[in-house]
């Protein structure tokens, strides 16, 4: 079975932090006895770890936490603390940031397409830079303030990303030149260039292709007299999950290698997300029900696709722990709703002796469970611990 970096941890502090491990009942049966709704259990030193580890790597880089991943406010503070600025899509994580004493001129707007009004609100507040990847949008940019900073998303190879984002967001290379023309001739600022590999990227060759791609358009932008300041190279930075993944030592490096063709003043950021806080959690759940259908097994929990486990059901998968021994068996693994959307895999591998009050165990789960939990059909959000 694979290992999480906080299971080794946890087992380290029982044992009085011995390296040698507890056999895992020791923390099933500890959870167990205070079970009472889905919980994502977390270990901010890990958090700590995954930051320091960021800024060794990639020591030009200045990483901003991607805020949807986690935004529980125990997570942004110690995010802040370690000096390492925030990501945002929305006004109200904006305002989150504000509630946590953030310094908002830092903060980077992703999102490509924003309301006129929540461009605004946010640059009141204090918010530089926001991504584009319209002319639209750079108009509306350029007519909120001349002092906002317009970052241009492009689209770039997701090829090996898990969870790959091209289709909505990125200017492709056809409006490319089209757009920079008409920012051009209407006098409006672009200052800089992002990009996003993908979610869970495994191959690092997206990297270079895209920083290159970047550089280039920097080139060609300031040819025409754009003051570019700023290239994004996004997020996408994977943690090990059932597939395997590179090494963060091989991703930077090939990033690394790459920024040495910037040879202009030009600030780099990252938005590292599930690299910062996946590996420091796991999300409990139990088992509420089994039944066979139509000759096939189902196990019903209660978390589900509405209980911040999307990604599973999209092929992005956590790996599992349970604490029965034996032979395992191809089930179908459902959530507690009545949705029949709500349906977690079709096909995966449990124990055959698993039964009701069980419980499971989603491992690297720390970045988007609980941010996409919800109260559907009256369901608990989850829960959260931090150890």
């Amino acid at each position: 079975m694979n290992q999480s970096l906080l299971l080794d941890k946890i087992y380290a502090k029982e044992k009085n932090n011995k390296i040698e491990r507890l056999k895992y009942k020791n923390l099933y049966d500890r959870i167990r006895r205070n079970y009472d709704k889905p919980t994502l259990f977390v270990d901010l030193s890990i958090v700590e770890d995954r930051c320091n580890e960021f800024k060794k790597y990639l020591p030009n880089v200045k990483p901003l936490y991607a805020l949807k991943a986690n935004p529980h406010p125990v997570i942004v503070k110690k995010i802040k603390d370690l000096n390492v600025g925030f990501e945002v899509a929305s006004v109200s994580e904006v305002s989150l940031l504000e509630e946590n004493l953030v310094d908002l001129s830092s903060v980077f707007f992703s999102n490509p397409v924003k309301s006129f009004q929540a461009i605004d609100i946010a640059h009141k507040k204090g918010v530089k830079f926001f991504a584009f990847d319209s002319i639209e949008e750079l108009i509306k940019l350029n007519k909120v303030s001349k002092n906002i900073k317009p970052i241009f998303r492009i689209d770039v190879p997701n090829l090996g990303s898990d969870w790959p984002l091209t289709e909505k967001f990125g200017a492709y290379e056809s409006d490319i030149n089209k757009i920079i023309n008409l920012a051009s001739s209407n006098n409006l600022n672009i200052s800089g260039v992002t990009f996003h590999v993908g979610s869970q990227c495994r191959n690092p060759e997206n990297w270079k292709i895209a920083i290159k791609k970047s550089i280039s358009l920097i080139n060609k932008m300031k040819k025409l007299g754009f003051d570019l300041s700023v290239l994004n190279i996004g997020g996408g930075f994977p943690i090990p999950l059932t597939k395997p993944v590179p090494l963060f030592s091989s991703i930077s490096e090939a990033i690394n290698e790459e920024l040495k063709a910037i040879k202009e003043n030009i600030n780099i950021f990252a938005e590292p997300g599930r690299y910062l806080v996946g590996e420091s959690g796991f999300l409990a759940t139990e088992v509420i029900g089994i039944s066979v259908r139509n000759k096939k097994k189902w196990v019903y929990l209660d978390a589900g696709v509405f209980n911040g486990l999307i990604e599973f059901s999209q092929g992005l998968n956590y790996p599992i722990y349970s604490n029965k021994k034996g032979d395992f068996e191809p089930v179908i693994l459902a959530g507690p709703t009545c949705d029949s959307v709500d349906i977690i895999s079709k096909e995966i591998q449990l124990p055959s002796n698993l039964a009701e009050g069980d419980l499971l165990f989603f491992i690297n789960a720390g970045a988007y469970t609980s941010a996409y939990s919800s109260n559907f059909n009256g369901f608990p959000l989850t829960n959260f611990e931090f150890i």
